[in-house]
């Protein structure tokens, strides 16, 4: 004869199975938890690794940034030719009312000077560009050389202009003209 169990029976056969799996369950839980936790802390991590590479990293050169590390480097080349590598010279774009009174207090001038050239010592100088022609990035260079060459000693004349005009031809060989007749 088969016996049958009744369901209480079954339920209490089958409880403490349960608890001992919910056991099993919630360990598997915690390790699941706990891995879930490693893996977001590996992930954090790595995402401050990378944000720490970024922020040492220089950042994307843009056009403008391409143009402005190529124009320091020719505007130093041209320093270095004209004035020699030893000469220290100090840069500086200034605001026409500045420059005005500049020109007043040093050449005895009333207007808003273009460029000023200050020489300091024999191997040291100063130039100040007009801040309008900032953006316009030929005609500064054209500025700057020929301040560069005032700095040398140059005074306005026809071998000052070849020699602005030689460098010019150099370092703007496409669009030199076009600077120079803008000027």
């Amino acid at each position: 004869m088969i016996e049958v169990k009744k369901k209480e029976n079954f339920n209490e056969t089958f409880q403490p199975k349960s608890q001992v799996f919910g056991q099993f369950a919630k360990s598997k839980k915690l390790e699941i938890q706990s891995q879930a936790e490693i893996k977001t802390e590996e992930k954090r991590r790595r995402f401050e690794k990378s944000r720490l590479r970024q922020k040492n990293r220089p950042s994307k050169k843009t056009g403008k940034d391409r143009i402005k590390r190529v124009m320091k480097k020719s505007w130093l080349k041209v320093k270095n030719r004209v004035l020699g590598k030893k000469y220290d010279l100090s840069f500086s774009y200034a605001e026409s009312d500045e420059m005005n009174r500049l020109n007043k207090l040093y050449r005895k001038k009333n207007y808003s000077a273009n460029v000023l050239s200050f020489p300091l010592s024999e191997n040291e100088g100063e130039i100040l560009i007009n801040k309008k022609y900032q953006k316009n990035g030929g005609l500064s260079f054209y500025l700057f050389i020929h301040s560069l060459l005032h700095l040398s000693g140059l005074k306005h004349s026809q071998k000052m202009d070849e020699k602005e005009l030689e460098i010019m031809q150099k370092f703007y060989p496409k669009k030199y003209k076009k600077i120079m007749a803008d000027f």
